[in-house]
């Protein structure tokens, strides 16, 4: 894997994702950057449903892959909707946007460049992330 920038995997801890860190791994010259969102809930309730930070660690630890987890509580997605949603210039069904959102801006603070894990996803994963670099 070649790039101008060191290569990256977003990892959700889902099968889809997990297995492209995998290949990514196994032919990478040194440990793939994973970049993962985690919510935290600061009432207390449980986000256990909605984490899968757990998972997406146990993943990259697997592989030798060196984790970063973004932390997001509710606060964080609704004052970063309205940026999402316009640098997304897509409707925003839920917060999902939002973190794929902070988690581009995230990742280019870190000066990565992630291998987005679905391919469809590639066309809107690329305009957030452009935006947020512009930011």
């Amino acid at each position: 894997m070649r790039g101008d920038a060191p290569v990256g995997c977003l990892l959700s801890g889902g099968l889809d994702s997990s297995a492209v860190l995998g290949i990514m791994s196994r032919h990478a010259d040194r440990p793939v950057a994973t970049f993962t969102v985690g919510f935290d809930d600061p009432t207390g309730g449980d986000c256990d449903g909605y984490d899968e930070t757990s998972i997406a660690r146990a993943s990259a630890s697997l592989v030798g892959a060196c984790a970063h987890v973004l932390r997001l509580t509710d606060r964080d997605l609704a004052d970063n909707f309205a940026d999402a949603v316009g640098c997304g210039e897509v409707t925003q069904l839920n917060a999902h946007g939002v973190a794929r959102f902070l988690l581009s801006r995230e990742i280019h603070r870190r000066r990565s460049t992630p291998e987005p894990p679905h391919g469809g996803e590639w066309i809107r994963w690329s305009q957030l992330t452009a935006e947020a670099w512009r930011r």
